[in-house]
């Protein structure tokens, strides 16, 4: 079996990206010929620190929505010439690919923000672009992946075709060390990319506040449009910011933070708490309740419930609330998911 996975916004090692090589290695290990097609040179050097896999570099790179419409048009291209069974692929890029007689389409569209949290100006024009498009895309596809059973009745109302299936997000737990014990400040981790509809600038707010209860430091690792505007409202806070950082450093600051923080108002799955949990750390969150069940606290979206959220979480049995992150995450490990990823690919070959 021969498996394309194609993804793109390869500037940011978060989400679809890695989930992607993550998912490229596992296929490989369990004999899949697969390859990955990316916009960006830049997204090679992140994939081999996860697994050495061919990788075609297409252009132009993901820059906006006419730049992602564009790349699926080279996608296409590039995909008459190949000899393969699937394609696995995310977002709009199987677009016009599908128009066109194709091989087999696993199309995993990936979150919500596209159809319920469409934003303002230019990102609002383009939801309203992007809706129809992606619905093009999860009509036509042989295979449309849900990250779980908690996503079916959005996806039955966005898109029309009964071939459904789950294919969870997932994560290597075998790469993310388990957190230490250690006194002194509280140290809260977020990973998220720095998109307006993951609410850092809440939580930004939020440390403001909890700053003046006690000692603690927030890191900040991710990128996107947001970043100036975050390290701005941060100034003078001890709060640091990462981004493209090596998988062993990211491993490295689960392990040494106290408490993650998710403040993300996406209902998808999120990657960094996956990570947490895999690192034992117990988790605050104003979403993904069933991703939080034993191991933290599901807040309100504001400064104050955050604040009060976090401080009570610190205050708990950590290692208890560790201990109970770690179960939750056995489902969404790689091993697991890749079991998922290639039942759907039987099926659709069948």
């Amino acid at each position: 079996m021969r498996v394309i996975l194609a993804v793109c916004a390869t500037r940011r090692y978060f989400g679809m990206p890695k989930y992607y090589y993550y998912l490229g290695k596992h296929l490989k290990a369990n004999g899949v010929d697969v390859s990955i097609v990316i916009d960006s040179p830049l997204g090679i050097p992140k994939l081999h620190e996860v697994c050495d896999i061919p990788v075609t570099v297409l252009q132009p790179e993901v820059r906006g929505s006419f730049t992602t419409l564009a790349f699926a048009q080279s996608l296409a291209k590039y995909l008459r010439t190949q000899e393969f069974d699937i394609l696995h692929t995310c977002h709009v890029l199987p677009f016009w690919y599908l128009m066109e007689q194709h091989k087999p389409v696993v199309f995993q569209p990936f979150g919500n923000e596209l159809f319920t949290l469409g934003g303002k100006g230019l990102n609002a024009l383009y939801c309203k672009m992007a809706q129809p498009v992606l619905r093009y895309c999860g009509h036509n596809c042989e295979a449309l992946a849900a990250e779980g059973d908690f996503q079916f009745d959005d996806m039955r109302r966005w898109y029309d075709n009964p071939r459904m299936y789950t294919i969870p997000i997932g994560i290597d737990t075998s790469v993310i060390p388990r957190t230490m014990k250690h006194n002194g400040a509280l140290h809260i981790l977020a990973v998220n990319s720095l998109y307006p509809y993951d609410g850092l600038d809440v939580l930004i707010e939020a440390f403001r506040y909890m700053n003046y209860v006690r000692e603690s430091t927030l890191t900040i690792v991710g990128s996107g449009p947001c970043e100036t505007e975050l390290k701005r409202q941060a100034r003078g806070l001890p709060i640091s910011f990462q981004k493209q950082i090596p998988e062993s450093a990211l491993g490295q600051l689960y392990q040494w933070a106290d408490v993650f923080v998710s403040t993300s108002r996406q209902t998808d799955i999120q990657m960094g708490i996956l990570e947490a949990e895999a690192a034992g750390l117990p988790i605050v969150s104003v979403g993904q309740r069933w991703l939080v069940d034993g191991n933290g606290m599901v807040v309100d979206f504001t400064p104050s419930a955050l604040m009060d959220g976090i401080c009570k979480v610190a205050s708990d049995d950590k290692a208890r609330l560790g201990q109970r992150s770690i179960e939750l995450v056995k489902p969404y490990d790689f091993k697991e998911v890749t079991k998922a990823a290639l039942g759907v690919y039987e099926k659709v070959l069948a």
